[in-house]
């Protein structure tokens, strides 16, 4: 009995995960998805719709064995994919909030990786990344906290602050798979001898930025940085995983990962996939961290409040429960009025909440707002705002009319929801082993993309990786930095013979000249990686689809007929790196010259 207790708590401290750093964890995720739907929206049309490079008819064939169904391929047109776009991010937003989180994650879940099929020449690494730790979080109580679940039910207090599942065990094992697989893949010799990987990838002017650049001075630095990296990403599993000093080594691996992708951030432009990573890396953040940084922010101006409210008034109950959720410390007491007979009675004579300060002063109407606002950690930086004149007069109208309707809406108190059934020892074991069949089979699957030993997960079965989308490589930069580079020129004549650009600088002058900033010239991440598949072979045959739309774009019903285009030229401006550092001639590689 004693061995069985010690592996349980084994378990629990090794796999186990603050509820603070669940709620970081779902913020951050909610956050990567608006910001994601944010980066996808600026080439709308071109991605997502019959109008773009990949109608929908076109690409239904790849994602036939897709489950669960690809909502995006349902329909091509512009409205469709506008509306998925907007549910998305309303699913975002209540993820964000944390209203009715485990359905809302799920549906994240199923709307992300639906986006990710639309259109696969524009996915990366980062999409691996977040349809992974989306998929853990279904399983995840990441809505216990800080959240209008916790704000709109009567929850229990939980016995212990931190959660420990095989959810939680797969979620922890898979963002450490993300980097001892990257860094098994990375045997190229530039990572591991000659220690000039990062040099070579910020030589890539398709994706460097002028931090990049800045580097690029200093090639002894880099090659010590990428001893770092390299080390750092074989070392991460320890660090992470040591059963010695366990909460200060990842508290150290925190801060080293999230240093590492804010460098990669800053010299490369890879859209949100460091903000992914970093994000993921919260769910290590241990009980130790946040005990420290609870005790630097509790003061006794921020615990000593006391909000007491209508009894009788549901709606008033659940704004000061949202309150307590979102903004003050679980020490703040929110009691009804009608418990004390002098607050009561200042409550009826006011109409009006009674916010009972650390120096025991009362605060009635608007004021209780302010006063609520220099308790909070996050709500007080913004309290000088709301204490200006012309705001706090629009405050008070607003609260007098809150105050006057507010026995009109009736907001019921839920109980905490339970499911018998759900909660059987039975369910628990079952669930149990399709979790650790689910952590082996991606275990498999990254030891498969490693030696290309395609027996490691028989095909037979790989329709589970399809099934719940576990499918992962992680082949960053590796086996080494591409030496390939270059710049793009997109030109089309007319049918008065004029020729005009249809990419960097659309319907003016065509020039060869390398821009002063290649990155630049792609209007996002996933239109880089969309160049960046078009240049493969590979995918030869995505470039007549790209002169088409071309086409179209170009030739509006209201085109005048001599400036219609008649046809399209796309040449890469080859750039190939020598191991020398130095930059070959550049050779114009046409890609293919069609007509309309």
């Amino acid at each position: 009995m004693k061995t069985l207790q010690s592996i349980r708590l084994f378990f629990h401290n090794f796999f186990g995960i603050d509820y603070r750093s669940l709620v970081v964890l779902r913020v951050g995720v909610a956050l990567s998805i608006l910001i994601d739907l944010w980066y996808r929206s600026k080439d709308f049309t071109a991605h997502y719709t019959d109008d773009g490079v990949l109608p929908v008819f076109e690409i239904s064939s790849w994602a036939s064995s897709i489950f669960p169904p690809t909502i995006h391929l349902w329909n091509g047109s512009w409205y469709f994919q506008a509306f998925l776009f907007f549910t998305a991010a309303i699913l975002g937003v209540l993820m964000l909030v944390g209203y009715k989180t485990r359905i809302v994650t799920f549906l994240s879940w199923i709307f992300l990786i639906s986006l990710q099929a639309r259109n696969p020449l524009i996915r990366d690494g980062g999409d691996m990344l977040l349809k992974m730790v989306i998929f853990w979080g279904i399983f995840l109580p990441w809505g216990e906290y800080f959240s209008i679940d916790n704000a709109l039910t009567k929850v229990k207090e939980k016995s212990s602050a931190v959660f420990s599942s095989v959810a939680s065990m797969g979620l922890l094992l898979q963002i450490s798979f993300v980097y001892i697989f990257t860094a098994i893949l990375k045997h190229g010799i530039e990572w591991w001898g000659e220690w000039t990987a990062i040099e070579f990838a910020l030589r890539i002017d398709q994706f460097t930025t002028p931090v990049g650049y800045f580097l690029l001075q200093f090639p002894i630095a880099l090659q010590w940085l990428t001893a770092f990296v390299y080390i750092l990403e074989f070392g991460t599993i320890f660090l992470l995983f040591f059963p010695l000093f366990t909460p200060y080594l990842r508290l150290l691996a925190i801060f080293l990962i999230s240093g590492m992708h804010v460098g990669i951030g800053l010299s490369m432009r890879l859209g949100v996939f460091p903000f992914v990573d970093i994000v993921a890396m919260m769910a290590f953040l241990p009980t130790l961290f946040w005990e420290w940084f609870w005790k630097k922010l509790k003061t006794p101006k921020r615990t000593n409040l006391t909000i007491y409210y209508d009894g009788h008034c549901g709606f008033c109950y659940k704004m000061v429960r949202i309150m307590q959720s979102f903004f003050l410390f679980p020490e703040v007491q929110a009691r009804p009025a009608q418990n004390s007979s002098a607050i009561n009675r200042l409550m009826i004579q006011n109409n009006s909440w009674v916010v009972v300060d650390h120096k025991n002063e009362n605060h009635i109407r608007y004021d209780g707002f302010l006063a609520v606002m220099s308790a909070s950690p996050l709500l007080n930086p913004f309290r000088f705002v709301f204490a200006l004149r012309p705001v706090r007069y629009a405050g008070e109208l607003l609260y007098g009319f809150i105050a006057g309707h507010r026995k009109s809406v009736c907001i019921p108190v839920k109980p905490e929801r339970k499911w018998p059934f759900l909660q059987s020892r039975l369910v628990r074991w079952v669930a149990s082993a399709i979790g650790l069949v689910l952590i082996t089979y991606t275990l498999l699957w990254n030891v498969m993309t490693v030696n290309n030993n395609q027996s490691t997960v028989p095909r037979e079965i790989r329709f589970i990786g399809k099934a719940f989308s576990l499918d992962q490589f992680w082949g960053m930069f590796a086996p080494f930095p591409l030496r390939d580079d270059g710049w793009f020129i997109i030109s089309g004549k007319l049918a008065n013979g004029q020729e005009v650009s249809l990419f960097q600088n659309w319907g003016g002058e065509v020039s060869e000249k390398k821009p002063s900033s290649v990155s630049k010239t792609y209007s996002s991440q996933r239109t880089r990686k969309y160049f960046l598949n078009l240049w493969q072979a590979t995918h030869a045959v995505e470039r007549p689809r790209y002169v088409r739309f071309l086409c179209k774009k170009w030739n509006q019903d209201d085109t005048p007929e001599e400036k219609r285009l008649v046809s399209v030229k796309i040449i890469f401006m080859r750039e190939f790196t020598l191991s020398d550092r130095s930059e070959a001639p550049v050779v114009p590689v046409t890609l293919l010259e069609k007509k309309c």
